[in-house]
């Protein structure tokens, strides 16, 4: 059997130990559940900050080559595990081979109502997704190897913080009036989050810098996707934001 490492919240699901404001977190893996206690970890350490403070609820995940990619393009994990209260992981029944080991983790929603005026601010900071040892980057990250009879240990990966962004965005139609039968999903390489709507305004809040893609996806035909917007998330990213959609018929 297998299941998500989720914790089911008041309007979605979030990562277990962490604060929600009502919004979906899905982290792009799942962990194995059944496992023996006495099996050997393959891949094992901790997740901490620049301080050495634990990061507990992390996702950590191993990947292993372009045969885990997607449709989406996504680079899938083969494995993963969620860090416990001291930051400490355990992945195990990966076989041999060479594999790159990711962080994610994230201490507030990446939505919230768009009438929340307290949701973002310059003091406004989240954890940036990390690869061993403490890359932000799949390029520059440090691979581990598992050989026959011999796993790894030890693989600490450290996360820092960063500064984060809010994006306030509307959905319209060709017409320019607001879509309000519309589903708003934000996407990552890394993680995927529903997002919160009203009235076909929506606000994202905690982005670190970074390339998101807003999905519109029609609601009574849940599934359909309307648009697919790519933006680059950075200091001088304007905070407002209109998709427009072309008028459809039902």
């Amino acid at each position: 059997m297998r299941q998500v490492g989720w914790l089911g919240c008041d309007r979605g699901i979030w990562p277990t130990g962490t604060t929600t404001l009502g919004a979906m977190f899905a982290v792009l893996i799942t962990f194995p559940t059944g496992i023996s206690a006495a099996e050997r970890c393959s891949i094992s350490g901790r997740v901490i900050d620049e301080s050495g403070v634990p990061v507990p609820s992390a996702a950590v995940s191993a990947l292993r080559g372009a045969v885990f990619i997607d449709d989406l393009g996504r680079q899938v994990p083969v494995s993963g595990a969620v860090a416990g209260s001291g930051g400490e992981y355990c992945i195990r029944g990966l076989p041999p081979g060479k594999y790159i080991v990711r962080a994610v983790a994230r201490t507030h929603p990446p939505s919230a109502s768009p009438e929340c005026d307290t949701c973002c601010g310059s003091s406004l900071t989240e954890f940036e997704t990390t690869f061993y040892r403490a890359s932000l980057s799949k390029e520059h990250a440090t691979v581990v190897e598992i050989t026959k009879g011999k796993n790894a240990a030890g693989i600490d990966i450290m996360m820092r913080r960063a500064r984060a962004y809010c994006l306030r965005g509307e959905v319209r139609d060709g017409n320019g009036v607001l879509m309000t039968d519309v589903a708003v999903a934000v996407e990552t390489d890394s993680w995927s989050s529903a997002v919160i709507t009203e009235g076909g305004r929506f606000l994202l809040t905690s982005l670190p810098a970074g390339i998101y893609t807003i999905v519109i996806s029609d609601r009574p035909k849940l599934g359909r996707v309307l648009a697919r917007r790519v933006i680059r998330v950075t200091a001088g990213t304007p905070p407002d934001l209109v998709i427009r959609v072309p008028s459809l018929s039902r």
